[in-house]
């Protein structure tokens, strides 16, 4: 989330607001949260997002490094694992660099939405996790427990 604050500070200075842009973040997320309120990456919390105990903190966000079909991503969720926040890892993009940024959220998501697929793990609910104009992850709501199948994870 360090890379997200310093994102967030650059997108504020250039944008001159600190509310999401709603509009263009649903223009550019992925189609299953083009219909959904995005969250505020710049007031969200853990607790706030559906009590994210597994490896999210107020300061990194998600933070458990994975990485699917040679893509890095970083992945939190809440105790029981069915709710999952998933972000772009600072591997992609550097913090200048925010369109960047939605493109390597929306590629962790393809990615994981596979994932997911192919362990019979069902999509319930998508929302971005934005930052000003730009998606810096998805918080995704499972029919079951989606983060322990990365526990081994390194």
């Amino acid at each position: 989330m360090k890379a997200i604050i310093l994102a967030s500070f650059t997108a504020l200075v250039l944008s001159g607001c600190v509310s999401v842009d709603v509009d263009a973040v649903q223009r550019v997320s992925v189609k299953e949260a083009r219909n959904t309120q995005p969250i505020d990456g710049t007031a969200a919390t853990c607790s706030s997002m559906g009590e994210l105990t597994k490896s999210c903190d107020n300061w990194d966000g998600a933070n458990k490094e994975i990485e699917i079909d040679g893509h890095k991503m970083r992945i939190g969720a809440n105790e029981a694992g069915t709710t999952v926040l998933i972000m772009f890892h600072s591997d992609d993009c550097g913090v200048s660099e925010l369109p960047c940024m939605t493109g390597a959220s929306n590629t962790a998501y393809k990615l994981l939405k596979r994932h997911y697929e192919n362990a019979d793990i069902n999509i319930i609910s998508v929302q971005a996790f934005a930052v000003g104009e730009y998606v810096a992850g998805y918080l995704i709501t499972l029919d079951k427990d989606g983060f322990s199948v990365f526990e081994n994870a390194s």
